[in-house]
């Protein structure tokens, strides 16, 4: 089992060479949102093992109080070796893994309603924050998220700490420009305030400001990327803002959407506001398909559904369909919204058309724009993507280890690290699932004779004719034709301009992933 080799790695060499906290937060989610492995799955792998440890001795109890509302030797046991876990994971300065560590503590506290442990539990969770400097951003926000739902249990000697906590952060955010990081700590400090009876102004006055100055920012590129956050903007903070501000925003979206179109290239057909509007009432109501199915199923399988849809992918041979066009059909068929990282390319020549050019920058701008929405909503998080990665058991462990560190830098928006990180992976996992289906990864050298690793043409090249065209003629372009925009071959020879190497790229290969495995898994199965 996997969860339990990370935790030997774990123990022996410490945690930068473990994904330990990883399969641990997979889980513990598959459990809680009842999808992936049973409980009892869970429990006989561990089993199976023959390794005792607190870390494991409470996911065997949770698994018994999830399966059958076991109280003593689950829910019990799990609690206490939560607390032991956190103390472990504390000590040995693990800051991640202690962190989700607490996180369920704090979870399994509030759903067995122990309000003495759980205000204890809360203060020790704010003083956990305020001593850890190098927490990344994830791990902190899982537990803040629980500490703020629960306002009742926190105790009064310390909100005004956690309060001016929150404030500190947003303003460490704010000024690395970590804009969405920012307005999720004044959120925050907006759910806290309002529960307690404060005043409300400052919390608004701070997301408002942060919109502000990341729209500032982003003038003169990232233009789809704009385009969202003064969409994001106006929505969130409309009752907030006077009229000015509400037009003023309103019409950096009409004037950032125009540019993103524009940067596109050949584009005969320019869009009337109307039907720019009529886009975003069709992206809204993909989110609030998406929201439903979380709701009813699950988060992977939305994300799934999502994956599949074919605006993420290109028609092979799209048609021009001339002015009148309807944005809303675009959008259907295959096409729109946020380019924050899918630099703009002007390489119309080649074996490409035009419109190919414009339908691959259409279905980028559709995937950032949804992404950006609903990373922004709080309806993905980034460990919806460690289990999704977690369950794809062909996959070697260092291939997870990295598919990790890319997730979490796509979600601390540290662009330039998942590019890179991702770009790997991507070979990687394609690599992996031609294994598992037993297509052939290898070429032979007619010189030597030796066996060498295929590139990711030639790795290509073995699918063609089995995978959907239009997901073969993507890829090609994308990454490896020397007349498309050959992203992986730039990025491999250091021909990648910094700039290009953004939230958006990042996005684009986490889907183009996702993706892979949908039509491999088409394709062979």
């Amino acid at each position: 089992m996997r969860l339990v080799e990370e935790l030997e790695s774990l123990l022996e060499v410490g945690p930068h060479d473990s994904t330990f906290r990883y399969q641990f937060s997979t889980v513990m989610r598959e459990m809680r949102d009842e999808w992936g492995r049973s409980p009892e799955e869970i429990r006989d792998e561990i089993g199976e093992a023959d390794c005792d440890h607190p870390f494991l001795t409470a996911i065997v109890g949770l698994s018994r109080w999830v399966e059958n509302e076991t109280y003593r030797d689950g829910a019990e046991l799990a609690v206490t070796k939560l607390e032991e876990g956190f103390e472990i994971a504390d000590e040995e300065s693990w800051e991640p893994l202690a962190a989700t560590v607490l996180e369920e503590w704090l979870q399994l506290l509030v759903q067995l309603q122990h309000d003495d442990a759980l205000e204890a539990t809360i203060e020790e969770a704010i003083a956990f924050l305020r001593r850890t400097d190098e927490l990344a951003i994830g791990p902190a926000f899982d537990i803040l998220d629980l500490v703020v739902e629960h306002p009742e249990a926190i105790p009064a000697t310390v909100i005004d700490d956690l309060l001016a906590f929150l404030e500190e952060q947003a303003d460490e955010a704010r000024e690395e420009r970590d804009y969405d990081t920012c307005r999720k700590y004044w959120r925050h400090i907006l759910e806290v305030n309002r529960v307690t009876d404060q005043s409300v102004e400052r919390a608004k006055d701070g997301i408002i400001e942060s919109y502000h100055e990341q729209l500032a920012f982003l003038q003169g590129g990232q233009h789809a990327v704009r385009a969202s956050v003064a969409h994001e903007a106006v929505k969130e903070c409309v009752e907030w803002v006077d009229e000015a501000t509400r037009a003023e925003w309103e019409q950096e979206h009409r004037k950032a959407n125009r540019a993103s179109i524009d940067q596109m290239g050949e584009f005969s057909y320019q869009p009337p506001d109307e039907e720019i509007e009529e886009l975003d009432n069709a992206l809204e109501s993909i989110i609030d398909q998406f929201e439903e199915l979380k709701e009813e199923r699950h988060t992977g399988f939305a994300i799934k559904w999502l994956v599949n849809r074919d605006i993420l992918v290109p028609d092979s041979e799209p048609v021009d369909r001339g002015p009148g066009v309807s944005f809303r059909e675009l959008v259907q068929s295959r096409t729109i919204t946020s380019s924050g990282g899918s630099y703009s390319q002007d390489e119309s020549g080649g074996d490409w058309s035009d419109l190919y050019l414009v339908a691959v920058q259409h279905s980028h701008k559709v995937l950032q724009d949804l992404i950006y929405r609903l990373v922004n909503r709080g309806l993905i998080h980034e460990g919806d993507f460690f289990i999704l990665f977690n369950r794809r058991n062909t996959l070697r462990a260092d291939t997870i280890a990295f598919l990790s560190d890319f997730v979490i830098a796509f979600f601390e928006n540290r662009g330039a690290a998942a590019t890179h990180i991702g770009m790997a992976q991507l070979e990687a996992v394609i690599r992996s699932q031609m294994e598992e289906y037993g297509k052939s990864t290898l070429r032979l050298d007619p010189d030597t004779g030796e066996l060498h690793p295929r590139s990711m043409t030639g790795l290509l090249g073995q699918l063609e004719g089995d995978v959907a065209e239009s997901w073969m003629t993507y890829m090609r372009y994308r990454y490896t034709d020397l007349s498309g925009q050959n992203v992986r071959n730039k990025i491999a020879h250091g021909h990648l301009r910094y700039r290009q190497a953004q939230w958006g790229m990042g996005c684009i290969l986490l889907f183009d992933m996702l993706r892979s495995f949908l039509e491999l898994e088409r394709a062979y199965t």
